[in-house]
């Protein structure tokens, strides 16, 4: 257990002007000195030092760790306090927290007002997260984690489960997983987050908003077991490449209502790659939109199939509503890129986008089960009873033209024709007689 002791103001070997409590290493001894009082805690264990210090001064309060190596032998718990590290000669982070035994996280940071800055954390194949903060009820608000840098954790070197409000900025995770973000009913915003190349580095995301803007990962996932939804996801000049275990950038696992992507790169590596995947069987879409504006998508890929939409239920369930491309550029190194899924409903949309391996511009382009003009033969019979007939115009929207003809001598009874955003239907003012395809029409309908 850390021991306190004061001795004169003139004995400091630390300068803590700014801050509640300066520490710093000297030999295997840790030292926090207190403003205006000096050295009040030394130990040999990191660990003692820095909870000791976070403790005496809560509820409020800045701890300053000094250039050096701090071996922790037990979790930090960072309650109100701002906790912040010397810049510059390890690893870019002066003051660096190594893992010196088996622990769940290193630093619990779910309190609110916290800011977690300048740091490295090394779980050093011990530590389970680096960070780490869950809220069961209401969710914590304004949580700031800044210049860090996180690596050798067993999972994911982030886990924030119900945390709103909260900004991580200028991180570097270089762990087994990546960053686990849950924003609870409010928001979340990463910039500037770099999870290094890996298999399994990612960003796992749900709650109601979370922003992604100029960060870079192995793909993100959607959804978890406690809250599988997320409202809205936006990302802005990110770097995404393709997850080689699960062969997709975007997987969702749960429900996402709505995905704006702009100005991103899109990186598509392994045979069977997909831009977007759903994982789950619903009755709802999984993704109910997604845009894609401005932004590049390689495909790497040198031979085959590429589906930039695709479902893993196979099924005829709507997993995916729509995604649009407006001004994007496609490219692929030799695969065939088909951006029609065949295994739903989803619709594709194309405008301004350009497939440069095709050299071809679209313009104004719907690809999939919807269209924006469409015609056909309805073939329908006649029970004696029925006045009512419904042909599927399959356009993404009720139609704004339209025009249907009868074919056949029954079908030329009085009658009214009116549209939805699924159907043309025929009302006959007196049910047309019995018989079989006695009632044939051709149609035409356009948004």
């Amino acid at each position: 257990m850390a021991y306190g002791f004061h001795v004169h103001p003139k004995e400091y070997t630390a300068d803590v002007r700014g801050f509640s409590f300066v520490i710093e290493r000297d030999g295997d001894v840790y030292k926090a000195y207190r403003s205006g009082k000096g050295l009040t805690f030394e130990d040999d264990d990191a660990s003692e030092v820095i909870q000791s210090a976070v403790d005496n001064i809560y509820p409020n309060g800045v701890v300053f760790l000094k250039c050096g190596e701090y071996l922790l032998n037990s979790p930090i718990d960072a309650k109100f306090v701002t906790l912040i590290g010397e810049g510059g000669k390890l690893r870019d982070y002066g003051a660096r927290l190594i893992a010196n035994r088996s622990m769940d996280y290193m630093i619990k940071c779910d309190y609110e007002y916290q800011q977690i800055r300048n740091l490295a954390l090394d779980g050093n194949g011990l530590a389970k997260h680096g960070l780490y903060a869950v809220r069961d009820a209401t969710a914590s608000l304004n949580v700031l984690v800044e210049r860090v840098f996180i690596g050798g954790t067993t999972d994911y070197e982030i886990y924030f489960d119900n945390i709103d409000g909260s900004m991580i900025e200028k991180v570097r995770c270089s762990g087994a997983k990546g960053v686990y973000y849950n924003a609870g009913a409010g928001t979340a915003t990463l910039k500037f987050v770099r999870l290094t190349a890996g298999a399994s580095r990612h960003f796992a995301l749900s709650g109601q908003v979370v922003d992604l803007d100029n960060c870079a990962g192995c793909g993100i996932r959607i959804g978890t077991s406690t809250r599988p939804t997320l409202n809205l996801l936006r990302t802005h000049s990110c770097y995404l490449w393709s997850n080689p275990d699960t062969l997709d950038i975007l997987r969702i696992e749960g429900c996402l209502h709505r995905y704006i992507d702009e100005n991103s790169l899109f990186i598509l590596e392994h045979d069977g790659d997909h831009l977007i995947r759903s994982e789950t069987a619903e009755a709802y879409p999984l993704l109910g939109g997604a845009l894609f504006l401005n932004s590049y998508i390689y495909i790497m890929v040198s031979a085959g199939d590429v589906y930039l939409v695709d479902d893993y239920i196979t099924g005829t369930l709507k997993n995916v509503a729509e995604v649009q491309f407006i001004n994007c550029k496609l490219q692929s190194k030799g695969a065939t890129i088909n951006y029609e899924t065949t295994r739903n409903e989803a619709f594709i949309y194309l405008d301004g986008t350009r497939d440069v391996g095709l050299s071809y511009y679209y313009k104004d382009v719907y690809i999939g089960s919807k269209k924006k003009k469409n015609s056909g033969i309805a073939t329908f019979s006649g029970d004696g009873s029925t006045t009512e007939f419904k042909i599927e115009h399959g356009l993404v929207s009720a139609p704004s033209k339209y025009v249907v003809s009868p074919l056949t001598p029954d079908a030329h009874a009085d009658k009214t024709i009116s549209v939805d955003d699924t159907y043309i239907i025929i009302t006959f003012s007196t049910a047309p007689p019995s018989g079989t395809d006695n009632l044939k029409f051709s149609w035409w309908a356009e948004v």
